[in-house]
């Protein structure tokens, strides 16, 4: 049965997760969270998608990203992103199926406070799964790059 095409979306932001399926941990050590944001920023280099912040967990990951006129980039890198990630975790777990829980969730940003607020709530993943006491300390999210200004 054919998957139904996403609602049209009025934002340039979006927070993005993905979720292993049934929760598994698909991103349990730094090999794979390397793997995976490797195939974010090649796709993200071949489309016009900014990844602004992330937060890379064990099971799940988000991304706030931004696009200037076309959320179907986003699909497309998804999808091309999470197709690569599922054979390289199938490959080196021997395993076969399905990774990951769905295709991915999107979450329009509708305002200013809201993108505030998704900001702060990736950032604090880490912290609140009560992995780290200090944002900083965490290696796979955006949270020392992002208070430093840097790409």
């Amino acid at each position: 049965m054919p998957r139904n095409s996403r609602k049209s979306i009025n934002s340039s932001y979006l927070h993005v997760m993905i979720q292993g399926i049934s929760h598994e941990n698909i991103f349990s050590n730094a090999l794979q969270k390397q793997v995976y944001l490797k195939y974010m920023c090649d796709a993200i280099n071949l489309n016009e998608v900014r990844i602004l912040v992330y937060a890379m967990m064990d099971n799940h990951a988000h991304f706030l990203m931004y696009h200037k006129n076309n959320y179907k980039e986003i699909s497309r890198m998804m999808n091309v992103v999470n197709s690569k990630y599922a054979k390289f975790y199938n490959k080196n777990n021997d395993r076969v199926g399905y990774v990951f829980r769905d295709r991915f969730k999107s979450k329009e940003i509708s305002n200013h406070k809201h993108l505030y607020n998704t900001i702060a709530y990736i950032h604090n993943n880490p912290k609140k799964a009560g992995i780290v006491e200090n944002l900083e300390d965490y290696a796979f999210s955006s949270y020392r790059k992002f208070v430093t200004n840097q790409k």
